[in-house]
């Protein structure tokens, strides 16, 4: 007999579509893990340059356009409290990004004191 029966292909049909449903979670959490790279990246950036600006000035920037402000597809970058003594730099997830919602907003400060610190791995 030639040809394969309409059952064949359902059977065929319903396995991919078990075995997608499967694996599509898996592989969106593992590209948001790797796109927090981003915002680990551009925070730690930002760290630099704001010790960078601070030898030149009496206190950190709380502009970020003067501390190199990053550009990302996933993240919008911050700064808060920034006086002559502390600054906290934050990284808040947008697009496909927000879906990471555990770590949609990382903070670092000048302490270097990570949030959420299960993030930062």
């Amino acid at each position: 007999m030639n040809g394969i029966t309409l059952i064949e292909l359902l059977v065929a049909v319903a396995i991919v579509a078990i075995i997608a449903a499967i694996a599509y979670p898996s592989f969106t959490k593992g590209l948001q893990q790797t796109r927090r790279a981003d915002a680990i990246k551009g925070l730690f950036s930002m760290q630099l340059k704001q010790e960078e600006y601070r030898l030149s000035n009496a206190s950190y920037s709380s502009n970020p356009a003067q501390v190199g402000n990053p550009s990302s597809d996933y993240y919008d970058f911050s700064i808060s409290g920034a006086s002559a003594t502390t600054y906290t730099l934050r990284a808040v997830a947008k697009g496909a990004q927000v879906g990471d919602t555990g770590c949609a907003t990382m903070t670092i400060n000048k302490a270097d004191i990570k949030t959420p610190a299960d993030c930062w791995k």
